[in-house]
Parts: C-alpha cells; sequence; structure tokens
C-alpha cells in the first residue's frame, strides 16, 4: 500500500514538470514579410555600388573628357591674344577688335588679373596704331596706363625689336615705333626721368635703370628726351654687365630715331665714359650694315 502511494506520487511529478515546460516554451512562428524581403533582396556592396553610382561616374568621365578637349587657348582669350601679338603686323585686324573688347569689359579685382587687362589694353593701343588710328591707340594706352603698377606699362616680351633673319629693319622699325608711339602718349615719366638723369651724373647705374625704365614706363612726350633715355638706359645696362638688353635697348632707339642718334652721340650730351662711348657707336656702325 505504501510503495504503491509512492509511485503515484512520483507520477504526478513528472507529469507537473512536463506541463510547466510545456508552459514556458513558445512556438516556432513563420518568417514575415518584412524577413523574407530582407532575406531574399541582394544588397551586398557591389550591388549597392553599381545601382546608385555607375551612371555618375560615366558621367564624370564623359566630363572629363570633354574638358580635355577645350583648346589651351580659345579665341578672343588672354593666351590667344599674347600668342597673336608676337605677329602685330599680321594679326593686328583681329586683335584690334578682340584686345579693345577684352579691355573695355575686364574688370580686374587682383595685381595679376590688373598686369593682364594692361598687357591686352597695350596690344590694343598697338592694333589701333598699325591701323592708322591714333586716336584709339592713345585711348588704349591710358587705359593700359590705368591698370598697370609702379613700372608704369611692360611691353609683351614678343614685342623685343631684336633683328633676326626673318625678320627685316623695316618689320622692326614698324614695332619700334609702335612702341615709341605708345610712350609719347603721357608725360608721367618726367619726374622718374630726371631722377633717373641725376643717377647717371652720379654714375649710379643700378638706380639710373630702376628710374629710366619707370620713366618710359609711364611715358615721356617729348621726342628729344626719349632718345636721351634710351640711349642712356642702354650705356647704364652695359655698365652693369647686362649686354643683351642694352643691345636691345640701343637698337630700339636707332630703328625709331636711325637719323637723330648719331647726331646725338656725338654732341655734347652726356652718355657715359669713353669705353660706353666706344661700345654705343660699335653697334651703331653695326646696325648701319643690316
Amino acid at each position: 500500500m505504501e510503495s504503491t502511494r509512492k509511485l503515484i506520487s512520483v507520477w504526478l511529478s513528472l507529469a507537473l514538470m512536463c506541463f510547466l515546460v510545456g508552459c514556458t516554451s513558445t512556438p516556432e512562428t513563420p518568417p514575415t514579410k518584412l524577413e523574407n524581403q530582407v532575406t531574399n533582396e541582394n544588397t551586398t556592396p557591389e550591388n549597392f555600388t553599381s545601382k546608385n553610382f555607375t551612371s555618375n561616374e560615366e558621367n564624370l568621365g564623359s566630363q572629363v573628357s570633354e574638358l580635355s578637349e577645350v583648346p589651351s587657348s580659345s579665341p578672343g582669350s588672354y593666351e590667344d591674344m599674347i600668342a597673336q601679338s608676337t605677329n602685330m603686323q599680321g594679326n593686328y585686324p583681329q586683335l584690334k577688335t578682340a584686345a579693345s573688347s577684352y579691355a573695355d569689359n575686364n574688370y580686374p579685382s587682383d595685381s595679376q588679373e590688373r598686369h593682364k587687362t594692361m598687357t591686352v589694353a597695350t596690344i590694343a593701343a598697338g592694333a589701333h596704331y598699325l591701323d592708322g588710328d591714333k586716336k584709339n591707340a592713345i585711348v588704349y594706352s591710358r587705359k593700359a596706363r590705368d591698370f598697370s603698377g609702379e613700372s608704369g606699362i611692360i611691353f609683351p616680351a614678343s614685342w623685343q625689336g631684336d633683328l633676326t633673319a626673318d625678320k627685316s629693319v623695316a618689320e622692326a622699325q614698324k614695332v619700334a615705333r609702335m612702341k615709341d608711339f605708345i610712350i609719347s602718349t603721357s608725360n608721367e615719366g618726367l619726374e622718374p626721368y630726371k631722377k633717373g638723369s641725376s643717377f647717371f651724373q652720379a654714375a649710379q647705374y643700378p638706380n639710373t635703370i630702376i628710374n629710366y625704365r619707370q620713366g618710359l614706363g609711364h611715358g615721356l612726350a617729348d621726342e628729344e628726351l626719349r632718345l636721351i633715355c634710351y640711349v642712356r638706359l642702354a650705356a647704364s645696362l652695359y655698365k652693369v654687365g647686362n649686354l643683351e638688353e642694352a643691345r636691345n635697348t640701343f637698337l630700339h632707339s636707332w630703328l625709331v630715331f636711325p637719323d637723330q642718334l648719331p647726331e646725338k652721340l656725338n654732341s655734347s650730351v652726356n652718355f657715359g665714359d669713353g669705353a660706353t662711348r666706344s661700345y654705343l657707336n660699335d653697334m651703331l656702325e653695326d646696325f648701319k650694315d643690316k
């Protein structure tokens, strides 16, 4: 009887344990629609990149290709006008229009842009001069000075009037006289010229060069003063050892004043010591043989 009672107690305990375990466990639920989408949708980084950025990369590539095809100097640009100004006599008709428009419509905001506008206005002045329009040549010469700095107008390097195998005296003379006319359109350089002359008399050649360059850059209206300035500047450059620029400067004075220069060299005007005068006279004889 006692053993039967114990057996019934064990079975009741087991039944209670089974009941408790069944109540605490939860049945497995089927996946929701959202979970199915997350599982089935292929959202790897590779597919994400291809779906969102491939078209942008293709567009960027085409844009870079288009930019690479843009010419380095488009017509009417600063670079284009600088390139054309190497042959002013051949290109002045189109430069007259393009350079004038650039100078009239450009409003520089920094020193670099001011220098560009000064250069283009100078090109416009030269183009009008070669076209026989001295009135507008004066207008753009003055406009160039408005944008110039302390040194005044600085001519394009290609306007250096050196004589080469492919450039006749007549061609070089036209460019030299064009430059001289631009210089003559103002007299704002008179004071620097006077200072330069004082330094020249004192044989202070570096200071002479600085002031004579400023005098020419800002303008000298008097023809005789320009001639003296050119020759003394050449003499000063010779004294400091800058022989190439000395030659080009003296050549410019001869191209502009071929008849007056010999007479001026033999006058009482001080152009330096005996060695300097001999150097200048030797160059003059060389130029006459061209």
